[in-house]
Parts: structure tokens; C-alpha cells; sequence
């Protein structure tokens, strides 16, 4: 009985050599302490949609819910007055080897304005590998010397690029989706911390 043993263990052992090593599970991402502490009574999940994914918080009355229809994300707050419903992801498409201003014709559609069918792409300094949807030519000119002279819009809708381009308040910006490059996400960040965390945004198929 014993050597029978032995030798099942001998063979066990071979076996447990030659087999190719498992590749190593990812951590699913742990929100931020700020993150956490400003949604402490909700629960951090992964929200999926149209083959991306993103990590939020749900809370009892503030979720981050898939739309389909955008193709997106939405966040959804309860209020007294019913369910108020945001876009702050919208997936634009584009063929994987395609550069990012592939999908500015359909950005600019998404986002009419008198200056929008001049808005470009602008990198950000400060976060790699995002863009803002920014105006050019005398559209850029007014809007910079607005901002140098640090007073108010004249217009409280004034957005020289529409919904998706700069404006006072909150910032949007763009970003190719990792892991699914055929995608560009519109991401409207607020101006306060989001519920969710745009960078743990990713492809899922």
C-alpha cells in the first residue's frame, strides 16, 4: 500500500512539473480613498455596457447604469421630482488601427455648436493619453481671452464646442478605451468626484 502510494505520488509530481504555469488574476481595482469616503454608505461594483466596463459605486439613490442606446453609461439620481438620468460615458467607434480623430465627425454631431465643426482634439498636459474637444481658429482666440480675463461667460450656456467641449463648469474629456481600441469614450468628469473611476474604464470582449 505504501509503495503504491509512492509511486502515485511520484507520477503526481511529473505531472505538476510539465504543466504550464496559470496565468495570474488580475485584482479587481479598489476605489480611491477620496472616492471611498465621499461614497462610504454605497457599494463599489463593475458596471458593464456595450463591451466596456467601468467601476462605480452604487448608492440607494445614485447609480451608474448601463444605456445601451447612447452606446454608454448613465448616472441616475432620485430626486423628489423623479429620476433624473446624465450621460457621462458615450462610446464612439472607429477601426482599431483608426487614429482618434477618426470619430470627430461624429463627436462634432454629438456636440452641435456655431464653432463645433472646427473643434479639434487637444492633448491634455497633465493626463496621458486624454483629449479635450477644444475650439480653433477665432472660436479659440474668444474663448482664450475669456479665460485670461477671468470673468463669467456672457451667456450661462456658452460652450464654444457644445456639450462635449470646455466650458466652466466641470471638465469632459476623450480617451481610447484599453483593451478595445475601437472604441473612444466621451467622459464627462463633473466638477466634483465622480461616482465612478474613469480610469479603471476597459474593454470586455
Amino acid at each position: 500500500m505504501t509503495q503504491s502510494f509512492g509511486a502515485l505520488a511520484l507520477v503526481l509530481l511529473v505531472l505538476t512539473a510539465c504543466a504550464p504555469p496559470q496565468s495570474p488574476t488580475a485584482a479587481d481595482p479598489s476605489p480611491d480613498a477620496a472616492r471611498a469616503d465621499t461614497f462610504s454608505d454605497c457599494v463599489w461594483g463593475e458596471v458593464k455596457s456595450s463591451g466596456v466596463s467601468v467601476w462605480s459605486f452604487a448608492c440607494p439613490r445614485d447609480r451608474l447604469v448601463a444605456d445601451p442606446a447612447l452606446p454608454g453609461f448613465v448616472r441616475e439620481v432620485e430626486t423628489p421630482e423623479g429620476v433624473a438620468r446624465a450621460p457621462v460615458i458615450v462610446l464612439f467607434t472607429k477601426s482599431e488601427t483608426a487614429p482618434l480623430n477618426a470619430v470627430l465627425p461624429a463627436v462634432r454631431a454629438a456636440s452641435p455648436d456655431a464653432a463645433s465643426a472646427t473643434c479639434e482634439f487637444e492633448e491634455m498636459a497633465d493626463m496621458v493619453g486624454y483629449y479635450r474637444f477644444m475650439p480653433t481658429g477665432e472660436a479659440r482666440t474668444a474663448y482664450d481671452a475669456l479665460i485670461a480675463s477671468g470673468e463669467e461667460a456672457p451667456d450661462a450656456n456658452y460652450r464654444p464646442c457644445g456639450p462635449w467641449g470646455p466650458s466652466e463648469s466641470g471638465q469632459r474629456v476623450f480617451t481610447v478605451v484599453r483593451g478595445a481600441e475601437d472604441r473612444v469614450a466621451a467622459i464627462d468628469l463633473g466638477s466634483e468626484i465622480t461616482i465612478y473611476d474613469p480610469s479603471t474604464l476597459r474593454g470586455t470582449e
